[in-house]
């Protein structure tokens, strides 16, 4: 099976925002302490990080960004 390049992007996203996760505070090595603090959806971290679909719209994409103190 051949990957694309689109999906190994969102595939190195994910790995990199669940390292980042765990950098912000080391308790968010849990997913759901890590929705619960910020307020995210489990089902949308679980999406992102896992790279399981990448059609985000801006909001939840904006979101993200704040919730893992990234630089938009």
């Amino acid at each position: 099976m051949t990957v694309s390049r689109d999906s190994a992007a969102w595939e190195r996203l994910g790995a990199m925002l669940i390292q980042r996760r765990t950098a912000v505070d080391p308790r968010y090595h849990s997913r759901g302490a890590f929705c619960e603090a910020s307020g995210l959806k489990y089902r949308l971290v679980y999406d992102v990080e896992e790279a399981k679909r990448t059609n985000f719209g801006s909001s939840p994409l904006a979101a993200i960004e704040g919730a893992y103190h990234l630089d938009p």
